[in-house]
C-alpha cells in the first residue's frame, strides 16, 4: 500500500481557531461525518516542553487541514496530554488514552524515559504510537507491536557525524568523549562513532567521562594529547557547556561536533562564546529553510504567528501520514489494528524526509532523515542535509 502525501496549507484558509481548536469540520460539512481522535501524548510543560508543544501544533495544523477539506470522510479531533517529563505520569496517561476508544493513534512521547514506560501500555491496547523525537534503539528492540519510531535512531545519526568529520572537517584522528551521565544515550553514540570509524580505519582516541567529574580538562588533554584533530561529545547540553568551555579554553582549532541532544537552547546558554562554531547531527529540520517545507511554513506562521520550530514540520508530516492512512481503510475498518497495519505496509512523501518502516518499527534507513545544525552568532543554523559519505 502507498499512501499519498497529504496537501500543503492550501484547506487551511478555510478554518482557523487558535492554539486549541483544529477539530472541527469546515463550515457546511456533514454533521454525519464519524469523529476519529487523534491524541498528542508529550512534554508540554516540562524540560522539553518546547519540543512538545511543537509537536501538538504541527498535529493541529495537520488536522485542521484536513478537517477543513469538505469531502473528507471524517472528522478528526486532537486530545493533548501532558506527562511533564515525568515517566511515571507518562506511564498513567498511556493507560489512560489506550482505554479511551475514540483514540486510534497516538503521536508522541517526547523522550526517551517518557517513551519507555509508555509503550507497554499502548501496547496492550495495540493503539498505534509514533515517536518523533525518543532515540534510543532499546525502544524498538523490545518487540513493541504497536510502536513506530518515525525518526532514525541515534546510532545511526552517528555515523553521519563520522561522515562529516572525515568529509568536510578533513579530520584525521577523532577525539569521542563519552559522558557517562548520559547513559545509554551517549553510550550508544560514542560506540557508533567508535565502530563506524574503525570500519573505514580511522584512527580515534576514546574518553569516558564519570559523572563525579565536573571538569572536563584531563579528558579534553588526554585526546589532544593523543593527537585528536577533532573532538566528538556524546552527551547532554549542561555538560556539552563544559567541554565546550574548555576546548575554548584550551584554543581548540578543529572541529567539534556532536548529537541531537546539544540542539537545546541550554547548550546555547550555558555555553555561550564556547558554543560558537559547534556542529550538531540531528533528526529535524528547519521548516523555513527547506524548499519542500515552504507551504507548511507559511501556514504555520499564519495560524501561530511564529515561524514554525523544531519538530512541528516532523509531527505535522507524520498526522498527515496517519490520516491518509485512515482515509484509504472503508468506514467498517478504521480501527487501531487497521490503522496500525496500513501505516507499518505503506509508504509516504513527506515535507520533511520519506516514510517507511521496517518490521522492528524503526524507519527505514535510506539515506534521508540525518541532518547538520551549526552553531553560528549564538543561534542554531540549519545546514541541510548530513552525509552520505565521507
Amino acid at each position: 500500500m502507498a499512501l499519498a502525501a497529504g496537501g500543503g496549507g492550501a484547506w487551511w484558509a478555510v478554518t482557523r481557531d487558535g492554539d486549541t481548536g483544529g477539530d472541527s469540520p469546515a463550515a457546511g460539512a456533514s454533521s454525519r461525518r464519524p469523529v476519529h481522535t487523534v491524541a498528542l501524548h508529550g512534554d508540554l510543560s516540562g524540560p522539553q516542553r518546547d519540543t512538545g508543544r511543537a509537536q501538538e501544533r504541527g498535529l493541529r495544523l495537520a488536522v485542521a487541514e484536513f478537517n477543513a477539506h469538505a469531502d473528507a470522510p471524517f472528522t478528526v479531533k486532537v486530545r493533548a496530554v501532558d506527562d511533564g517529563g515525568d515517566p511515571a505520569a507518562s506511564a498513567r496517561l498511556a493507560a489512560e488514552l489506550t482505554d479511551d476508544p475514540a483514540v486510534l493513534a497516538v503521536i508522541g512521547p517526547t523522550t526517551d524515559a517518557t517513551a519507555q514506560t509508555a509503550l507497554s501500555k499502548y501496547d496492550a491496547g495495540l493503539l498505534p504510537v509514533i515517536g518523533l523525537s525518543p532515540g534510543s534503539t532499546i525502544l524498538s528492540i523490545q518487540g513493541f507491536r504497536s510502536f513506530l519510531n518515525a525518526r532514525l535512531p541515534d546510532p545511526v545519526l552517528s555515523i553521519y557525524a563520522g561522515n562529516y568529520l572525515r568529509g568536510s572537517a578533513r579530520s584525521r584522528k577523532v577525539g569521542i568523549v563519552v559522558d557517562r551521565p548520559a547513559g545509554n544515550y551517549g553510550t550508544d553514540l560514542g560506540t557508533s562513532l567508535s565502530n563506524a570509524l574503525g570500519n573505514v580505519r580511522q584512527p580515534s582516541v576514546p574518553e569516558v567521562v564519570g559523572a563525579m567529574r565536573r571538569d572536563f580538562g584531563s579528558a579534553v588533554d588526554a585526546v589532544l594529547s593523543a593527537g585528536a584533530d577533532s573532538v566528538f561529545f556524546a552527551g547532554l547540553p549542561d555538560r556539552g557547556a563544559l567541554i565546550a568551555a574548555t576546548l575554548r579554553e584550551r584554543a581548540f582549532p578543529g572541529a567539534r561536533v556532536s548529537g541531537p541532544a546539544l540542539l537545546d537552547g541550554e547548550f546555547l546558554t550555558r555555553a555561550q562564546e564556547a558554543a560558537e562554531g559547534w556542529v550538531l547531527v540531528a533528526p529535524v529540520i528547519d521548516a523555513t529553510r527547506k524548499p519542500e517545507a515552504r507551504t507548511f511554513a507559511a501556514a504555520y506562521r499564519e495560524r501561530f504567528e511564529e515561524a514554525p520550530p523544531r519538530y512541528a514540520a516532523e509531527a505535522y508530516d507524520v498526522a498527515g501520514m496517519l490520516l491518509d492512512a485512515l482515509s484509504g481503510l472503508p468506514s467498517k475498518k478504521r480501527t487501531r489494528e487497521n490503522l496500525l497495519a496500513a501505516v507499518r505496509a505503506g509508504t509516504y512523501e513527506g515535507i520533511t524526509k520519506p516514510f517507511a518502516f521496517q518490521k522492528t518499527g524503526q524507519l527505514v534507513i535510506d539515506g534521508n532523515g540525518g541532518y547538520l545544525w551549526k552553531v553560528e552568532q549564538g543561534d542554531f543554523v540549519y545546514a541541510g542535509p548530513a552525509p552520505l559519505t565521507a
